[in-house]
């Protein structure tokens, strides 16, 4: 299941020239009917006879399983890796997959959750964090095929999803020092693990625009969003002595 073969094909490449690789685990150009074809694949591709609904749904969710076959060697040098920017050639690959981006969401999950039993806050941890995850690759992928970027769905959602390692790192080491009550530390951390994880994105969709206006427009967009978002968790749930909403509490009661 975890063989390091798979992970070493490479898939969607924005385009001829580019420094950015993306790669998935499983082989997709070794199936029929999905992704790559090679010539004797398409010479039969008309002898193929129609598949089942089974089928289609067991093949389906193959594809899914897939997405998070990631051998558990290999899933810190992700992390790793998506806190350096893709200058580097070792640093230019980027892995598509969930397991990873769903493990730094039930990390920053359980965080927020921690921080918010100390706290009387009426918006859910997770609920915020699971909007936060599906709007923003969502926007920015709609924005993006408007740009004609060259990347998938999956792609910008694995970049993302990585990129919550740094938010993940920045209040944890912050809590970690001092309990969230410096407010230097948390942006110096900030300023090290967020922004190491924002630019990288940054980077990576900066290599697949080419309108240098819409260029502006999406990474300044992403990035503010993303550290925009770290400091708002970290006030909300973990900083000790801010409260969500005090100055409309204060007012009803008088």
């Amino acid at each position: 299941m975890f063989n390091s073969r798979l992970n070493s094909k490479p898939f969607g490449v924005l385009e001829r020239g580019m420094w950015v690789d993306f790669v998935e685990n499983n082989e997709k150009a070794r199936r029929i009917g999905y992704g790559r074809l090679t010539n004797k694949d398409y010479e039969d591709w008309y002898e193929v006879p129609k598949k089942s609904w089974m089928s289609i749904v067991s093949a389906a969710f193959n594809e899914a399983l897939m997405l998070f076959a990631v051998s558990p060697f290999e899933l810190p040098v992700r992390i790793v890796r998506s806190l350096l920017p893709p200058i580097v050639h070792r640093f230019r690959i980027i892995n598509v997959d969930l397991l990873g981006p769903s493990l730094a969401v039930l990390i920053l999950i359980c965080m927020l959750i921690l921080g918010q039993t100390e706290k009387e806050n009426t918006l859910g941890a997770e609920r915020v964090v699971l909007s936060y995850c599906i709007l923003l690759p969502f926007f920015t992928h709609v924005i993006l095929r408007c740009c004609q970027a060259a990347i998938t769905f999956m792609q910008l959602l694995s970049l993302i999803g990585y990129s919550l390692y740094g938010p993940v790192l920045t209040l944890s080491v912050s809590l970690i020092i001092d309990r969230e009550r410096s407010d230097t530390i948390f942006f110096l951390c900030l300023a090290v693990f967020g922004g190491l994880s924002t630019l990288r994105v940054v980077l990576v969709l900066l290599a697949s625009l080419r309108i240098p206006a819409a260029r502006l427009l999406v990474c300044t967009s992403v990035a503010l969003t993303q550290l925009l978002f770290v400091v708002w968790l970290h006030f909300t749930y973990l900083h000790p002595t801010f409260v969500f909403g005090r100055g409309k509490a204060v007012s009803e009661n008088d």
